[in-house]
């Protein structure tokens, strides 16, 4: 069974998404998750829960290629190389694990570990990129969507219907409304 996150440990899975790999692993041992560097990339980590079950964590727009080549085609809907890379990750963390990943992300991210999740996965996003193609997507039953409520690249996703939404308070400053300390 995959684990369920809360959104502390939620948040802190994101924040470690944007670390260097040995930050990362350092910040989760201290909440008492482990680390894979075998499969774990710059854009891509596996952690497991502490009850060794596996987490990957989809980093968001970070670099030109994400803003200018990622980003428009999560708005579009078109397959990316991104997606390609989660669901080989998916595909490769359950021959080593035997169990399905939970899969998390923020913005693009988030939007990267809905596409790339393997089916029945659970699924855990925060203010996850949405598209026009969003407007008439369905959800997994097993995910969870954070959304601030002045989010802008996660708006279109509150028209998607079949998993579960929760709306959070952000900032009223729609840029600011993004950052991950509003997932509380």
């Amino acid at each position: 069974m995959n684990p369920k996150l809360d959104k502390s440990d939620l948040r802190d899975i994101l924040k470690a998404s944007y670390m260097p790999q040995k930050q990362a692993s350092e910040y989760m041992a201290k909440r008492g998750y482990g680390y894979d560097p075998e499969l774990s990339t710059m854009t891509q980590k596996v952690f497991l829960s502490p009850e060794g079950k596996p987490i990957i964590a989809e980093r968001g727009s970070t670099r030109l290629s994400d803003w200018l080549i990622e980003d428009p085609k999560a708005l579009f809907g078109l397959p990316s190389d991104r997606i390609k890379s989660s669901k080989e990750l998916n595909k490769a963390t359950f021959d080593k694990y035997g169990i399905d990943a939970t899969n998390t992300g923020h913005s693009l991210g988030g939007y990267i570990a809905e596409k790339g999740a393997n089916k029945g996965a659970n699924v855990y996003t925060y203010n996850k990129a949405s598209g026009i193609p969003s407007l008439f997507n369905k959800t997994s039953k097993n995910q969870t969507d954070y959304r601030t409520t002045l989010d802008i690249p996660s708006a279109f996703s509150t028209f998607q219907h079949g998993g579960k939404q929760e709306s959070l308070t952000g900032s009223y400053n729609p840029i600011e409304s993004h950052n991950l300390k509003y997932l509380k």
